[in-house]
């Protein structure tokens, strides 16, 4: 409604499955680090893995790319699309638009509220800012995940 009241358009509001976190399945509320997390190193190594009850990394990796390449073809000539999600997905998408392997989300930290953004315009789609948090002002340091 607030860009709506700005800019006089209309846009559609609507959820993603595609878009939505890693599942987790039985380790969810968990943390990866965890000493007595069965998966560890492993699972950052191997995008396959799966957990039990859950997605492997690689499949989430999957989902995300086919939400972004019909976002980005969707929205030539109709505007911006803006995408609010979670930590890994967003980091999924980077790895879409830049071509890399899903293993590289775990080089990459990314602060709470921060904004990622990504270009389809040209040839390729492209990163044209990544954990951009400036604008909740000096004061405010919010922390990353990674």
């Amino acid at each position: 409604a607030a860009l709506g009241q700005r800019s006089g358009a209309r846009y559609e509001v609507g959820v993603d499955e595609r878009l939505v976190e890693l599942d987790y399945g039985e380790l969810d509320g968990t943390s990866i680090d965890d000493p007595v997390t069965p998966l560890g190193e492993a699972w950052r190594h191997d995008p396959t893995r799966r957990v039990a009850g859950g997605e492997s990394l690689a499949e989430a990796a999957a989902r995300v790319a086919a939400a972004c390449a019909e976002l980005t073809g969707g929205a030539a000539g109709t505007g911006d699309v803006v995408v609010v999600s979670h930590v890994l997905p967003i980091k999924l998408a980077v790895c879409w638009a830049l071509g890399l392997d899903p293993n590289t989300v775990w080089q990459m930290d990314l602060a709470v509220a921060s904004l990622t953004r990504l270009s389809s315009s040209g040839a390729t789609p492209h990163l044209a800012g990544f954990n951009e948090h400036g604008y909740l002002g000096e004061d405010a340091s919010p922390p990353f995940w990674r």
